[in-house]
């Protein structure tokens, strides 16, 4: 799967900064989803030049501080300010896109196959040729895997697979890639034989289905609660990768 967001930042009146925003607001310290949440791939910065391709490594961000990453050891390692704000995040975002853009196209592009044994079961996997979305995940300490229906005859029905993952890492994350409309937000199922151009996290609490989605204005809410059908047509059924993640230190499967 490929996602890139956009190239260039969207004009749309509807994106337009809130009037209160500041990139030197403090994220909420109340928990890891309350610190991510409202957390948006754009910025007022003058010296960064990616937002809009950087919705791999905002997602790839909101799936370690789910669950339960290092915020000061993430940033140390970039060299940047620890001081959890709107701006610190945005470098950390744009630092983790200059390391993995390894080709020069705009967006990371993450690619794997499925491996397969004679009678057509699933195996394994590997990364395609070019893949640089696995740049992003080791910077950051993360291991990454997809997850697949058991046999190539039903290679996405992966609901069995989704809910084996949360039961293993309770509040976990899953990166997915969908089709954002870029010019409203809203992310849409990929149709079967294209490319995803978006990754958004994907992560349970209390029961309910949330989706945090990185392309929003500034200083807007990115959480969403996911409907049964979201579920079903962005997770379980999605003809794209799904990535599930946990810290590569705890790569329990």
């Amino acid at each position: 799967m490929a996602a890139g967001c956009a190239s260039a930042p969207p004009s749309a009146a509807s994106f337009a900064p809130s009037p209160s925003y500041r990139e030197a607001a403090l994220l909420s310290d109340e928990s890891a989803l309350a610190m991510a949440r409202g957390v948006s791939q754009l910025d007022l910065l003058d010296d960064t030049d990616d937002d809009a391709a950087r919705c791999s490594c905002a997602a790839a961000i909101h799936a370690y501080l789910l669950l339960g990453g290092d915020w000061l050891a993430a940033t140390r390692a970039q060299g940047l300010s620890t001081v959890p704000t709107h701006e610190s995040m945005h470098r950390l975002q744009e630092r983790l896109y200059e390391l993995a853009d390894v080709d020069g196209e705009p967006g990371v592009f993450g690619g794997c196959r499925p491996l397969f044994d004679e009678a057509g079961r699933v195996v394994g996997w590997q990364r395609k040729e070019g893949d640089e979305v696995h740049r992003v995940f080791a910077e950051l300490g993360l291991d990454a895997w997809p997850l697949y229906g058991p046999t190539e005859a039903n290679l996405f029905d992966r609901e069995a697979a989704v809910h084996a993952y949360f039961a293993a890492h309770p509040g976990g994350a899953l990166i997915a890639g969908v089709d954002e409309d870029m010019a409203t937000g809203a992310s849409r199922p990929v149709a079967p034989g294209t490319f995803a151009n978006h990754y958004v996290v994907v992560t349970r609490r209390d029961g309910r289905w949330l989706r945090l989605d990185s392309w929003a204005p500034l200083g807007a809410d990115t959480l969403h609660t996911m409907d049964a059908e979201e579920v079903r047509s962005l997770v379980f059924q999605s003809p794209v990768t799904l990535f599930a993640v946990a810290l590569a230190t705890d790569q329990a499967r």
